[in-house]
């Protein structure tokens, strides 16, 4: 931009307040000066042109270019910029403006921003007024007018560089400003414009990729009306399937049948909205839940437009939810009806969270106190169950046996736990399980097989002797080999039937006492000479089918040691098995008591040839304990004396009585 000489500065300045403007005779060599009524219908042309431009709409871009060149060729200036603010309501940048200020002060940049205002130089910011009023003829300026939106948020200015000053008028200002203001609402207009057309391509992009989610319009009387991707893709109608379609369609048979579609819209009617989790009907007939709500749709007078359905398909996690409450069920049924004990701990606390009834009837009800389940077990088993525990809460899985007193009998029963660690989503013990049993009875069992086991090898090892005493009795008693076999034969054949009596363990059996003791006797080979032998007791005696081993073994070793050390081993002893019958006893309960007693034996000089040991040891313990037998056993200077008292089967009352 040129500069006009210092001597030739005749320029006059007005400000956007309406003051008269100097003139100055003659213009430059490239501008002619025109009459106010050229200058007025000018304006009033470009006006046009520019609401023109404006109605006709196109991008921003192109209607700030176009004014430009409109105002350039109006106002017969140098380029005209529409500059633009960093961020709205903000000042321009202050290298772009200068202004000119009417108290005579160097002009400054960015004062007075929301006034139109002239310069005669923007890059020379400390020309005065004075300086400019002083101009010649041919003086240029600066102009800027603001561009201000509706509510006057700053948007930018309108700069016009190289105005002949000598020929500028208050129109031209306004003029200018009234450019301003139609840009102003033009670029507000294109701005919303924008603005919507982004938020309707927004919501485009939502509604179409959120297929989870299905968006319904339907009408005042509920046909749908607009059928969006999402409801394609959860129920399966397209579009041009279901629209005109009633929104009732997609309620099951059995909901419509209760007039529940109708509910639903009255409740949205009176509330504004509606929520609600459902089975949905599906085009293949098939079912899908959707947790939704149904909005009203008013007009801005209040009335009623319509219904809005937006709902979001919960089918997976419906049945996921369903499924774990059937585990759940199902899991609560098992820890109530399994006889084992259940329970979990909090790792940090021992605080109890679960325990089954199992757990309960061992334990009590105390079960928020950690010290009451401690107190239950033995003094001595404490330590032990602390320190299985505390093993758990490491990680370990460990399996321990203690002693506890029940809670509502005191009874110490024996509780063998498998405890095991309950881990988080990062591997940390976040609580400990346990699943115990009750072993008493199987530790009993356990016990009593021992010794039964131990019984059985002795009784094998007896019944090997008694098969060789046999075998040198029958020999000494038999004249012929031939004499030899048929004894022995029938001795072995009475052997077997004691074993078979043994091993009749079915409860449907019934031995009588007198076959029992007659059966032994005979096995071994005991003489039937009363001089010798003596039987005396009630017959058909019925025992019980538990009883009969233990007991038959019993009788066995007794007979087992008369003939190796006792009466049947010496001709000159006598041998009396008496037994009577009890039907009531203090404890109510049928017993049979038998008395075995040997006379006339030569005992042993030496201890260790005594009869007894294993024999003695089944007596005098297995039986009391197996059969809750009183028994006693003596041996005295002339054989042994020895009496059991069991209890038998109550048939057995009608079965001597009938005797």
């Amino acid at each position: 931009m040129e500069r006009a000489e210092p001597d030739a500065r005749k320029a006059g300045i007005q400000s956007n307040d309406g003051g008269e403007a100097a003139t100055a005779s003659g213009a430059g060599p490239s501008r002619q000066p025109i009459n106010d009524q050229q200058r007025f219908l000018r304006h009033r042309k470009t006006l046009i042109e520019f609401g023109e431009l404006v109605l006709d709409g196109g991008d921003l871009e192109t209607i700030l270019g176009k004014a430009c060149q409109l105002i350039a060729e109006a106002l017969d200036s140098g380029p005209v910029r529409i500059s633009k603010t960093e961020r709205q309501g903000e000042e321009p940048q202050a290298s772009s403006i200068m202004e000119a200020r009417t108290d005579r002060e160097p002009a400054r940049a960015g004062k007075n921003l929301g006034e139109s205002a002239v310069a005669t130089d923007r890059a020379e910011h400390h020309a005065s007024t004075a300086e400019i009023e002083a101009g010649e003829p041919g003086t240029i300026g600066f102009i800027r007018v603001p561009i201000l939106l509706p509510g006057r948020r700053r948007y930018g200015s309108i700069e016009v560089e190289d105005v002949p000053l000598a020929i500028f008028r208050p129109r031209d200002m306004v003029f200018l400003r009234i450019c301003a203001l139609i840009l102003g609402v033009a670029i507000d207009r294109l701005h919303r414009v924008s603005d919507l057309a982004e938020a309707g391509e927004r919501f485009r992009v939502i509604v179409e990729n959120a297929r989870d989610y299905a968006i319904i319009l339907s009408n005042r009387e509920d046909i749908i009306t607009e059928w969006l991707p999402g409801a394609a893709a959860i129920f399966g109608w397209q579009p041009h399937e279901i629209v005109g379609q009633p929104a009732a369609t997609l309620f099951l048979p059995e909901d419509c049948e209760k007039g529940l579609p109708e509910a639903e819209l009255e409740t949205a009617r009176r509330e504004g909205v509606a929520s609600d989790m459902r089975w949905r009907r599906r085009k293949d007939g098939g079912h899908v839940c959707i947790d939704g709500r149904t909005v009203v749709l008013r007009s801005s007078a209040g009335g009623l437009c319509g219904y809005m359905r937006i709902g979001q398909d919960i089918t997976d996690r419906k049945r996921d939810e369903e499924q774990l409450r059937e585990n759940e069920e199902r899991y609560r049924q098992f820890t109530v009806a399994s006889t084992s004990i259940l329970w979990i701990r909090d790792a940090r606390t021992f605080r109890l969270e679960h325990a089954n009834p199992a757990y309960v009837g061992l334990y009590g009800d105390r079960l928020d106190r950690f010290r009451a389940w401690l107190k239950s077990i033995v003094p001595q088993d404490r330590r032990g169950a602390l320190v299985a525990l505390r093993r758990v809460c490491r990680g370990e899985r460990v399996t321990h046996q203690f002693r506890v007193r029940r809670a509502y009998d005191g009874a110490i029963r024996l509780i063998r736990n498998t405890d095991f660690p309950l881990l988080d989503t990062h591997r940390k013990v976040q609580r400990i399980g346990g699943i115990g049993r009750d072993v008493t009875e199987e530790a009993a069992t356990a016990s009593r097989m021992k010794i039964l086991v131990g019984e059985l090898q002795h009784r094998t090892r007896n019944l090997m002797a008694v098969v060789e005493a046999t075998a040198e009795a029958t020999l000494r008693s038999s004249s012929t080999l031939d004499d030899f076999k048929y004894r022995f034969r029938d001795r072995l054949g009475a052997l077997a039937r004691v074993q078979g009596l043994l091993s009749r363990l079915d409860d449907g059996a019934r031995i009588t006492f007198d076959e029992l003791i007659g059966t032994e006797l005979k096995g071994i080979g005991a003489p039937e000479d009363p001089a010798r032998v003596t039987l005396s007791g009630p017959g058909r005696v019925l025992l019980r089918s538990g009883s009969v081993q233990t007991l038959a073994m019993a009788l066995h070793e007794l007979a087992t040691n008369a003939v190796k050390y006792g009466a049947l081993s010496q001709e000159q002893a006598h041998l009396s098995v008496t037994w009577s019958f009890e039907p009531t006893s203090a404890d109510g309960r049928p017993w049979l008591h038998i008395c075995w007693d040997e006379r006339g034996v030569r005992m042993p000089t030496r201890p260790a040839e005594s009869p007894g040991g294993q024999g003695r040891k089944l007596i005098e313990q297995a039986l009391p304990y197996q059969l809750g037998a009183r028994t006693s056993f003596q041996l005295g200077p002339d054989g042994l004396h020895c009496t059991i008292s069991i209890p038998v089967s109550r048939r057995s009352m009608a079965d001597v009585s009938d005797a």
